[in-house]
């Protein structure tokens, strides 16, 4: 007597619609790595850019109080201005560097009081500041890849 022995085994068509379902998956995640890194460098951007803010704030904050202008310790802002006040900052928020270094910037600050605010010595210090990078992008053309813009209240009497 003859016994047949069953072998179990995938077929050559099974394992190519294998293989080609596994490598349509595998191109459509490879799909979404440069919207994940770009969402990634975007975030990162803000965030630093949320970082300045603060610092600058805090630094207006620690400025003395007194009837005429003075100037902010960690970054010289003049407190009050009447103008837009510009500042930049190297990539990772590192300090100020002044206008003849702008090259080497990668964020862009822009400081604007309240000229109102400023003739009233009874109403908090008011105004606006607007971080955008590059530093290179002109504020009023909006070239920037992103900006990130706040108000801010100073109780400077």
């Amino acid at each position: 007597m003859i016994s047949l022995k069953s072998n179990r085994a995938f077929s050559l068509v099974e394992v190519t619609l294998a293989l080609g379902i596994a490598s349509f998956c595998l191109i459509a995640i490879l799909g979404l790595i440069p919207v994940g890194l770009s969402s990634t460098q975007a975030a990162l951007e803000q965030t630093q850019a949320s970082n300045i803010i603060s610092a600058i704030v805090t630094d207006m904050k620690l400025a003395p109080a007194a009837t005429v202008a003075t100037a902010s310790p960690r970054f010289g802002i003049a407190i009050p201005a009447a103008s837009a006040q510009m500042l930049y900052f190297k990539y990772g928020g590192d300090g100020d560097i002044n206008s003849t270094a702008r090259a080497a910037a990668r964020y862009q600050v822009q400081i604007i009081f309240n000229t109102t605010a400023i003739n009233n010595r009874k109403t908090p210090l008011t105004g606006t500041i607007k971080v955008a990078w590059p530093a290179a992008a002109n504020l009023a053309q909006k070239h920037e890849q992103g900006s990130v813009s706040t108000f801010f209240a100073l109780d400077r009497y």
